[in-house]
């Protein structure tokens, strides 16, 4: 059974994984909280879907711009720091959110200054986890992420689906306030984190650099150009909440279940994922999971029953975690540490920027024909695009 479960060790033996891991269990709940009242709330006040796919076309700009600070600055500067300065700024965007009420224009604008925000954290994060993880430990600790990350989509849409129903959006931004300050609580504990080797330095020759190296890694390369393909042609978050009123005639908490539904696959898959250390092929597990993905979500978009739509949802995000603990695992293993901020800036502007274009993408083609076949053209695009990317890239079905 231990070869199955989901290995721990990191967690017992890394005191500084440890502290960075525990402070992100709160604070990715607070995230999907702000994630869903932000959808929830510009829904409510402007009753577009063309509005959704705008909010993330609106984000999408600082995050791609910002991220590519953020390598640079993460392979430049302590990255502890780092954290803990945007811990500390996020927070007070989130206070802004609470403080708007009915206006949309405030929306678009902090959505947009988080978006930069998260930009600059994320590849600082994921620099930082693969700094303190080490060789031994890797898939363990990604893994480990992972559950954080999908425990909190499970629990934040359905928490925050009663709690606005009840109270209003505000109670969810408030709550991603003290989430942000629980984590800034926790990373005060890890040690300093300089840069290793000579500093990167921050400028656009540095940001070139991270582009000239990437040239040079067609494996990683392949896993960034699979994830952008599954993300924007077979991710239809933007369209759950139409999809909750339109086909399954419900409301906040049914928007919270279908959003919190590929986290329970994905959880299951965490819960059960000591098996990942033993995979070789890792690269052609990635394209068996990404076609699985987009099969799910032709499923999801045909369904007519909402507990049918929860079954596919979940297969998705069970399919989605074996291939992004992989798809991290490439990408930490394949950079050095001197370039592992700007590849992991790299690696979240398409982790992150692709639901972004997803939705709008999503939008655009459901304001155009329908919501139910955006959906299932956008699964049905995925897996043909899978198909290509795998014949383009024989290095990602070698690896």
């Amino acid at each position: 059974m231990a070869k199955v479960l989901l290995d721990i060790t990191p967690l017992r033996e890394n005191r500084d994984f440890r502290y960075v891991w525990t402070g992100q269990v709160v604070n990715q709940l607070g995230s999907q909280l702000t994630l869903l009242a932000l959808n929830a709330q510009l829904y409510g006040l402007t009753n577009s879907k063309l509005q959704l796919g705008l909010l993330g076309a609106a984000q999408l700009v600082p995050l791609l711009v910002f991220s590519m600070v953020g390598g640079t600055l993460a392979d430049t500067y302590d990255r502890r720091k780092i954290l803990l300065v945007g811990q500390l700024l996020m927070a007070a965007t989130s206070v802004g959110l609470a403080l708007n009420t009915n206006h949309v224009w405030p929306i678009f604008a902090i959505a947009s200054i988080q978006a930069g925000l998260l930009g600059v954290d994320w590849p600082t994060r994921t620099a930082t986890t693969a700094t303190v993880l080490g060789d031994r430990h890797r898939e363990s600790g990604f893994a480990l992420n992972s559950l954080i990350f999908n425990f909190s989509m499970i629990v934040g849409p359905l928490l925050g689906g009663v709690a606005i129903r009840i109270s209003g959006v505000r109670v969810a931004y408030l709550f991603d306030v003290v989430s942000y300050l629980w984590a800034f609580a926790f990373t005060t504990k890890v040690r300093p984190l300089p840069p290793v080797g000579k500093p990167a330095g921050v400028s656009l020759e540095s940001i070139k650099d991270g582009f000239r190296y990437l040239r040079t890694q067609r494996v990683l390369q392949a896993s960034f150009v699979a994830d952008l393909n599954a993300m924007v042609f077979g991710m239809p978050r933007a369209l759950f909440a139409p999809m909750a009123k339109e086909v399954f005639k419900g409301g906040a908490q049914t928007l919270g279940v279908l959003t919190a539904a590929p986290a329970v696959g994905a959880v299951v898959g965490t819960l059960v994922s000591g098996w990942l250390q033993r995979i070789v092929r890792q690269g052609r597990a990635v394209i068996i999971c990404i076609v699985i993905w987009g099969l799910a979500i032709v499923g999801f978009g045909l369904s007519k029953s909402l507990w049918i739509a929860v079954v596919m949802l979940a297969i998705a995000g069970g399919a989605d975690m074996v291939s992004a603990v992989f798809r991290n695992a490439i990408s930490q293993r394949t950079a050095t540490d001197e370039m592992r901020g700007r590849m992991s800036s790299i690696f979240i502007a398409v982790v992150r920027g692709g639901p972004l274009v997803g939705d709008y993408e999503a939008g655009q083609v459901a304001a155009l024909t329908s919501t139910q076949f955006s959906v299932v053209s956008g699964g049905l695009a995925c897996v043909g695009f899978m198909g290509l990317i795998a014949l383009a890239y024989p290095e990602l079905r070698h690896y």
